[in-house]
């Protein structure tokens, strides 16, 4: 994991000793639960990844997004596609909650990046731009998470994608069959055995700057859209596939 970023972990000893043995104990039994979940539905189809073949050709920094509400599955594609890489990267809270995270996510095949886009802001983008830029990471982000409103796309992704240099890749999934929990966002989780549709929209290039600025509502916006584009071409290709 990465030095700088991925080890700002609570210290152990300010955690009870219930909560090092859970840490130690679940992310095993998630992970091989969330996998026999994950295989339990069927991706029928993957509209887009063109543009991740163009993006790797190119060998374009990357900053995937999609909706908080849409990620199940489009976790599941980047990690078939790239989790044994050592490439894609969460950002995971900082705190003691967070740890339990952190372990999951290195199990699943990805790397934590310790960080809160609410409480340390800053810090958590300087971490995710050193990520990017000194590592070859490429973060995986919820622009409208972890706390909403929902579908609204915050400014934390487009400072990172100047500084670094890289694009937006706007993703979204359909599901033939799902659940919308009572959250913030309406988390959706196919049902099992469902077929799933899989979108990557076309990358969204930025002008690079080396200094933060205001992020312009009008891009925000646009950045919103595709998003909701990704959704609907989602939707569009699993009605194909009924």
């Amino acid at each position: 994991m990465s030095g700088h970023a991925s080890n700002r972990r609570a210290p152990e000893a300010a955690q009870s000793r219930g909560r090092r043995l859970l840490n130690a104990a679940a992310p095993p039994v998630l992970s091989a639960v969330l996998r026999v979940y994950w295989r339990s539905c069927r991706i029928v189809a993957v509209e887009g990844a063109q543009h991740l073949d163009a993006l790797e050709a190119g060998g374009r920094p990357m900053i995937f997004c999609f909706w908080h509400q849409r990620q199940l599955f489009t976790v599941r594609y980047l990690l078939t596609r790239y989790g044994g890489s050592g490439r894609l990267a969460f950002l995971v809270s900082p705190s003691k909650d967070g740890e339990l995270g952190a372990r999951l996510v290195h199990r699943l095949g990805a790397r934590a990046i310790r960080g809160s886009a609410n409480r340390t802001g800053a810090q958590a983008l300087r971490d995710l731009y050193l990520s990017v830029s000194r590592e070859g990471l490429w973060p995986i982000l919820t622009p409208d998470g972890s706390q909403g409103p929902a579908g609204v796309f915050k400014p934390g992704a487009v400072m990172l994608a100047r500084l670094a240099g890289a694009a937006i890749v706007p993703m979204s999934y359909a599901a033939r069959g799902a659940w919308f929990l009572p959250t913030w966002c309406r988390f959706m989780v196919p049902r099992p055995f469902t077929r799933v549709a899989v979108a990557v929209g076309e990358p969204i290039h930025l002008e690079r700057r080396a200094a933060f600025g205001e992020v312009d509502p009008g891009l925000l916006d646009r950045l919103g859209r595709a998003l909701d584009t990704a959704r609907q071409r989602a939707e569009a290709a699993l009605g194909r596939e009924a």
